[in-house]
């Protein structure tokens, strides 16, 4: 009787009887070891094919089979038993592996469908919708006010209890009915004379590009407790004056004293931490209140020195001093979104910085609790003009006049310019500034000055007032803004899930075919000869386009948590916010988002494409990558424009996921000697995790170094690949958060 179903001649294996883990060899005893036969032609079809092609049967009485799919064959090979319920059991299983609750897994499973991660994305989704839904809910069952808001209105009407506040200097520019405005940021003593006494002389700033001028000898004084007008027509050089005297500008060479003490201006940031900015456009994070707004910027500036019940009642005592209380719970709002009023959003833009002050009275009211305020000004209205104390002309980056506000008429006069009673004086200066109006009698025109300035006193400088939140509380409340912001920007986090959702369906689905053997090796020796066609490539493939449906879920998500607030970090930055605490606190902030999308994404895959991973390894990968390009759009943030920052982080991402190493193959970049530029990235780190958590539970049956030599990976070590990876991602976050901070401080772009 023939041993071979093919009726050809077995050839011998080995001379012992041995069976492999996770082959069948019923019949092979010592006189029978285990022998090949040749395959019959429906065998040999099988065979070789790519996916499936392992013979149903055996091919001899004598030759070993791998042990079906569904069943799981003992150490020893003598028994084949079915899969019991509960558990799967693949190709060459050697025991049953239980199935996670939730799944499904009858007898004779190869394969888990598992159930528990949809279940657990059900419940959260439907927690976020009743939490999305709640606050409407609440208002129309009950009108009764907030506590939060109750307890700021009893808070009203206590008083501070700290005397003892320095002085300091609020600068501020207007434009028609607008403010734009800095604010010293020290406490101030509301008697009349504390503030400071700014006097700059000769300020000189030229352009390092074109080496052209724009201040030339700029001198002028803002007396304590006064209030200075800049005015001068467009392009003569008010916004550089103002940023070289809160150093946001370095001066080429400038002598400036503040109370007498010389400032250092010719080095950015030498009044960090003394100065307040409001730019005259609305810098003010839209999707939170008026009151988390000022309560935010509050918290930053006064966390160091007073608790939560004195800033909760300042922040109040600012909202009301503003006229805001009307507004104080509604949302701010910007161009995409409907808030407060345009009026409303520039005072809110007032009360972030004066938020800092424990004094909230406005320009002239400012100057009578001791406060200096300088203002820039374009075409201010006559009352506007009027209340000022002094006023400073410039002209092409030059000073024409520097003095009381009561002398400006009278010294063009002098010069031999007419003034219309029937027109604002202040257009007509700006006309002689502009040179749109010649005088009568042409004299030789001198720009006057204030006082002289005295001797330039020695000593150092102005010290800060100490007063700013702690960094690591900074984190905190930067963490806490982020939440709510996050929270209320629901509708793009649902975008980002459905992304995640429908990615992870269709790389499942995909992946489908296969059922969840993405791989098949050679068997080790002596039974090498018995391997069917060997599968390098799918495992490979789906790594990579997890990369892909990763990249593709996240990449404009990741840009739009680090980038839409840009400007805004570019203005706390300069008001002395620390930026390391902002970034970490975004990153946190991100944490738990990262981490609900590679949840969706992870649970949608295995459904479809039920890989025999544990469920809790593939969800570990999938959001060290989602970490990973979270990272590249913190870094891609810090290097584009807010428009191009998308679609610039799309194609990055793009590259990572291409360069992962599955075509063309790590070992081929070896070749090239450009691994050094695939282990750079992070997508080969996390395709060789990948690929090693799947491989490596099957090194019993196949021979896994064979496969790791032809793609080019090392298994074995997903923890490393997994840890380097965590480090690329977050070597991309410190560095986006270095070239923000650069940005902020130098105007680098």
């Amino acid at each position: 009787m023939a041993s071979c179903a093919s009726g050809g001649d077995p050839i011998p294996l080995t001379l012992q009887d041995i069976c492999l883990e996770g082959f069948y060899c019923p019949n092979n005893t010592a006189n029978h070891p285990p022998e090949l036969c040749p395959p019959t032609p429906e065998c040999l079809l099988y065979k070789l094919q790519m996916e499936h092609n392992v013979c149903q049967s055996s091919q001899g009485i004598y030759e070993p089979s791998v042990c079906q799919t569904g069943n799981y064959c003992p150490p020893g090979g003598r028994e084949q038993i079915r899969c019991p319920a509960g558990h799967y059991c693949p190709l060459g299983a050697r025991r049953p592996v239980q199935c996670l609750a939730l799944s499904y897994c009858p007898e004779g499973s190869g394969r888990e469908v598992p159930f528990l991660g949809i279940l657990c994305c059900a419940l959260i989704d439907l927690a976020l919708v009743v939490l999305t839904v709640w606050p409407s809910l609440r208002k129309r069952v009950s009108r009764r006010p907030s506590r939060e808001k109750s307890d700021a209105r009893v808070e009203t009407g206590l008083e501070m209890q700290s005397a003892s506040l320095l002085g300091g200097a609020y600068l501020c520019g207007l434009e028609g009915d607008s403010l734009d405005c800095d604010g010293g940021d020290g406490q101030y003593d509301e008697r009349p004379g504390a503030g400071l006494r700014i006097e700059f002389r000769d300020v000189i700033v030229r352009n390092p590009q074109t080496g052209g001028t724009i201040l030339d000898g700029v001198s002028g004084v803002a007396a304590q407790a006064s209030l200075l007008g800049v005015l001068g027509p467009s392009g003569s050089g008010k916004t550089t004056l103002v940023h070289v005297l809160t150093g946001r500008v370095k001066a080429t060479s400038a002598s400036v004293l503040w109370d007498g003490v010389e400032q250092d201006l010719t080095q950015s940031r030498a009044t960090r931490g003394l100065v307040k900015f409001v730019a005259q456009d609305d810098v003010v994070h839209p999707n939170l209140t008026v009151w988390e707004n000022v309560l935010h910027s509050a918290r930053i500036h006064l966390g160091g020195s007073r608790t939560n019940r004195e800033i909760a009642r300042h922040t109040q005592r600012v909202i009301d001093s503003l006229q805001l209380t009307r507004v104080r719970d509604s949302i701010v709002g910007d161009g995409h979104r409907r808030g407060v009023s345009g009026g409303e959003r520039k005072r809110v833009s007032i009360a972030l910085e004066l938020a800092a002050l424990s004094i909230i009275r406005l320009l002239k009211r400012l100057t009578t609790k001791g406060i200096t305020v300088i203002c820039v000004i374009h075409q201010p209205r006559v009352e506007i003009f009027e209340s000022l104390d002094a006023i400073l002309v410039l002209q092409s980056g030059r000073s024409l006049y520097s003095g009381p506000v009561q002398g400006i008429q009278p010294h063009f006069e002098h010069l031999g310019y007419d003034f219309d009673p029937r027109h604002n004086p202040a257009d007509v200066i700006l006309d002689i500034a502009a040179g749109q109006v010649q005088p009568r009698i042409a004299r030789t025109a001198k720009s006057a000055t204030g006082d002289d300035l005295p001797k330039v006193a020695q000593g150092p400088q102005r010290p800060g007032p100490g007063r700013m939140a702690p960094w690591h509380r900074q984190v905190i409340y930067c963490f806490q803004r982020d939440v709510k912001q996050q929270g209320r920007r629901l509708d793009l986090f649902w975008i980002e899930i459905a992304a995640g959702v429908v990615t992870g369906l269709l790389l499942g689905l995909a992946a489908s075919e296969v059922r969840g053997q993405l791989f098949q090796g050679m068997y080790h020796p002596p039974f090498h000869f018995l391997s069917s066609a060997v599968n390098y490539f799918t495992l490979p493939t789906v790594a990579m386009f997890s990369c892909f449906c990763i990249a593709f879920s996240s990449a404009a998500p990741s840009v739009a948590v680090f980038g839409e607030e840009a400007i805004l970090a570019n203005r706390e930055s300069k008001a002395g916010h620390s930026e390391s605490a902002y970034f970490v606190a975004k990153v946190l902030s991100s944490l738990l988002r990262m981490a609900l999308c590679a949840l969706h994404h992870t649970s949608a895959y295995v459904v479809l494409g039920t890989p025999a991973v544990p469920f809790g390894v593939l969800l570990g990968l999938n959001y060290v990558f989602f970490y990973c390009i979270y990272g590249i759009g913190a870094l891609i943030v810090s290097l584009a424009s807010r428009e191009a920052a998308p679609l610039v982080c799309l194609m990055s991402t793009l590259i990572v996921s291409v360069l992962s190493g599955c075509q063309p193959r790590l070992d081929s970049a070896k070749h090239w000697h450009l691994a050094w530029l695939w282990y750079m990235l992070p997508g080969t780190w996390y395709t060789e995790a990948y690929i090693s958590v799947h491989i490596t539970p099957l090194a019993y049956l196949y021979d896994t170094q064979a496969a790791a030599q032809y793609i080019g990976y090392t298994f074995g070590r997903p923890r490393l690949d997994m840890g380097v990876a965590l480090l690329i991602g977050t070597a991309y976050r410190g560095l986006g958060c270095l070239l923000m901070t650069l940005r902020a401080r130098t105007g680098w772009w």
